[in-house]
C-alpha cells in the first residue's frame, strides 16, 4: 500500500494505491493526520487505485473521517469503485461519507465557484 499527498483547487488529496486493511490502516491514518496543512479546509481520500477495503479498515476510516471533521476539515472519498461502494452500503456507513465521483467533477465544481464569484462582483459594480 502506498499513499501520496497533492493539492488541487484548494483540496488536499491523498492518493492511495493498494488494498486498505486492518494491518495497514494505521499507516494511512498517521500519514493523513500528520500532513494535513493548516491552510486547507478540504481533505480528499482518492481511492481510485484501491481495489479492496476490509470491514475492519472501514471502521477505522469512519473514525478518521469523524476526527478530521471535528478538527474543522471537510472529508471526502473520491473515485469509489463498485465493490467498495457495495461495502459502504452493506455496512450502512455510506451515510457518513461525502462522495466525489471523480477529480473532473471536483475541478468543475471549483471552477464554477470561481466564475460565480467573478460574475457576482461584476453585477455589484454595475
Amino acid at each position: 500500500m502506498k499513499i501520496e499527498q497533492r493539492v488541487n483547487y484548494g483540496y488536499v488529496i491523498y492518493d492511495v494505491t493498494g488494498d486498505i486493511t486492518y494491518d495497514n490502516f494505521k499507516e494511512v491514518e498517521d500519514y493523513i493526520k500528520n500532513t494535513i496543512p493548516d491552510n486547507f479546509n478540504n481533505v480528499v481520500l482518492n481511492i481510485e487505485r484501491v481495489p479492496y477495503i476490509n470491514s475492519s479498515a472501514l471502521g477505522w476510516l469512519v473514525k478518521l473521517m469523524k476526527e478530521i471533521t471535528i478538527a474543522g476539515y471537510q472529508f471526502f472519498l473520491m473515485n469509489v469503485n463498485q465493490e467498495i461502494m457495495g461495502l459502504l452500503k452493506l455496512t450502512n456507513t455510506l451515510q457518513y461519507f461525502k462522495i466525489i465521483p471523480n477529480e473532473q467533477v471536483l475541478v468543475e465544481k471549483e471552477k464554477k465557484k470561481e466564475l460565480d464569484k467573478i460574475l457576482s462582483k461584476v453585477e455589484e459594480e454595475q
